[in-house]
């Protein structure tokens, strides 16, 4: 395997050869040293590099070529699938370059890049690659880039590939948790087949991309983890081990183990070697002081109280209920620019103050108009967010400065900097009377410090 950092490198201190002890820290994860000083070995960079852009027709047929593609000695080979492409295609940024080099509907991509000295030597291993493409069933399958600009900007699309992913739409995102996996090349294809068998069982899909030439491909199933993503993810991490184990692969191939992937050390290594781990652990951090939790005697990786939404956790919907100059009761949901607290929802004046050293807008996302007048720092008077008239009378102002007070309902707040505590607990407290006088959802609005106290 190329790809696997999956506890500590025993196989590189083995007393019988040479060795250098500085291997076992190498990808410890901080569980067992500090280092205060770092010697890399760096390679020279090639000085020319082709690349390669090879379109698949199916997934399974890119993942099944890529052992005859790393036949040709190339640099990198690098997978993005049918997901990325479309995401891609949505982002102003990277439309061009997507228009441009990947060409119709593939649903994958191999980047496949070879570098060195010679010129005319990469170009023939980029010429041996359509070749081979299309004695394999795949004619005009491969865009040869030459251009130094254009393969960067090709480049760039892959680079950017995870925050490409993020940008789903929808309450589920692609979640890390088995994307660190690696298979010999021989078993790829039949690996990433079962895995998306997987993924449809618990009713959800992967999303694929990166080291398709190593057997690395970070794989991220979809999944909703304020919902049941956990339960999904913990069935999912399973299987995946499973196959991992049977393919004789690595469960981490080079993000390391961490939180989410120490859990499946032992049933990958063997409880023999696991205990091994533990005695080097014990051996350089006696007293467990070094990133503990990681590696050797981890915690379970669906652990909720260690995820970002953890129990009990739920959606409170922000809206305040207020009644118009027409008396007919009304709605506005609000979000606000910074972050957030919690303050009174009622109709006049619930604005939570912001820092006189950065004004807060608070935006209506529909329904009817606000104004929300805020000094900036070094204005010489209020700036109206909204022009039109503000029939809920809701205010900001981060001018004035004076002790702080409790504000009562139907007042306007202003703030100042002398105490973002007092602030949040006058905002509190307001938040409760209305909350109980209203029997109104509270609302989440946000402020960055300051005191409150009653305007005159």
């Amino acid at each position: 395997m190329l790809r696997r950092v999956q506890g500590y490198n025993l196989d590189m201190v083995q007393p019988q050869v040479p060795h250098n002890l500085a291997h076992l820290l190498v990808g410890s994860e901080g569980t067992l040293a500090w280092f205060r000083r770092l010697k890399l070995k760096l390679a020279r960079l090639p000085a020319h590099k082709v690349l390669g852009v090879a379109h698949f027709p199916t997934f399974h047929r890119a993942m099944e070529l890529t052992q005859q593609i790393v036949r040709l000695d190339p640099d990198a080979v690098e997978l993005v699938d049918r997901t990325m492409i479309g995401l891609a295609r949505e982002h102003a940024e990277f439309r061009p370059v997507v228009e441009q080099y990947f060409l119709g509907r593939p649903d994958a991509i191999l980047l496949v890049e070879f570098a060195g000295d010679d010129r005319a030597e990469q170009l023939g291993k980029l010429d041996r690659l359509v070749e081979l493409l299309a004695d394999l069933g795949l004619p005009d399958a491969v865009v040869k880039v030459t251009d130094g600009r254009a393969q960067r900007d090709i480049w760039e699309v892959r680079k950017a590939g995870l925050n490409i992913m993020m940008s789903m739409k929808g309450d589920g995102k692609p979640v890390s948790f088995i994307e660190d996996c690696a298979v010999p090349l021989e078993h790829l294809a039949e690996y990433t087949q079962r895995l998306d068998e997987v993924f449809a069982r618990h009713g959800t899909r992967g999303t694929w991309y990166a080291h398709a030439s190593v057997g690395t491909l970070h794989v991220r199933p979809v999944l909703d983890m304020r919902r049941d993503g956990a339960r999904q993810m913990r069935a999912i991490a399973e299987e995946a081990c499973a196959m991992v184990k049977q393919y004789k692969g690595a469960f981490s191939g080079e993000h390391g183990d961490g939180l989410v992937r120490s859990e499946w050390i032992e049933p990958i290594l063997g409880e023999r070697l696991t205990h091994a781990l533990g005695e080097i652990k014990d051996l350089l951090d006696p007293h467990n002081r070094f990133n503990p939790g990681k590696i050797v005697r981890p915690s379970r990786m669906d652990d909720r109280s260690l995820f970002r939404y953890p129990p009990g956790y739920a959606t409170a919907r922000s809206i305040p209920r207020s009644t118009g100059p027409t008396g007919a009761a009304s709605a506005v949901r609000w979000r606000c620019a910074t972050t957030t607290v919690i303050a009174a929802s009622s109709m006049r004046a619930r604005c939570a103050p912001p820092t006189a050293r950065r004004a807060t807008r608070f935006i209506p996302r529909a329904g009817a108009p606000t104004r929300c007048g805020s000094r900036s720092p070094g204005g010489s008077g209020p700036e109206r967010s909204r022009p039109k008239p503000c029939t809920k009378r809701w205010t900001c102002a981060s001018a004035a400065r004076g002790a702080s007070a409790s504000a009562p309902p139907g007042s306007t707040w202003r703030a100042s900097d002398r105490s973002a505590a007092s602030a949040l607990q006058v905002a509190r407290e307001a938040a409760a009377r209305e909350a109980r006088r209203l029997s109104a959802p509270v609302c989440a609005v946000g402020f960055e410090g300051g005191t409150a106290r009653q305007s005159p």
